[in-house]
């Protein structure tokens, strides 16, 4: 890319929307970032932005171990009905497991909307 063609200095960060490699931009006083295709963030509304993508994936995450968790449930009553003892305990378990690693994302989520509340942020929660 020449000289003329550059948005700015290359950053460490993606963008938020897209996920394409972000330019800084230094405007007087204010840092901007900006990608290729040209979604624009200060820094404030990259700071909300990615808040409420990590949100998302939480809540996404949250979803997918809670419906893990009830479909090997689900899995363990079928083979215990089966006789098939030793594969429903280790389905079981998994199910366990899994209920664990959702109550850790709830408890993260749940300290997030405390951050978010505190701090005034207008950050979308699911």
């Amino acid at each position: 890319m020449s000289n003329e063609d550059r948005l700015g200095e290359p950053s460490l960060f993606v963008c938020p929307e897209c996920h394409g490699p972000l330019w800084e931009i230094e405007d007087g006083d204010m840092l901007r970032y900006r990608c290729h295709t040209g979604h624009a963030f200060t820094s404030e509304a990259m700071l909300e932005a990615q808040s409420a993508e990590t949100d998302e994936i939480l809540c996404s995450l949250l979803r997918a171990h809670q419906q893990r968790a009830a479909f090997t449930r689900r899995m363990a009553d079928r083979e215990s009905e089966s006789a098939r003892v030793d594969m429903a305990a280790k389905l079981q378990e998994r199910s366990r497991e899994c209920e664990a690693d959702a109550e850790v994302i709830e408890r993260i989520l749940e300290s997030r909307r405390g951050i978010v509340a505190e701090n005034g942020a207008t950050t979308k929660q699911n």
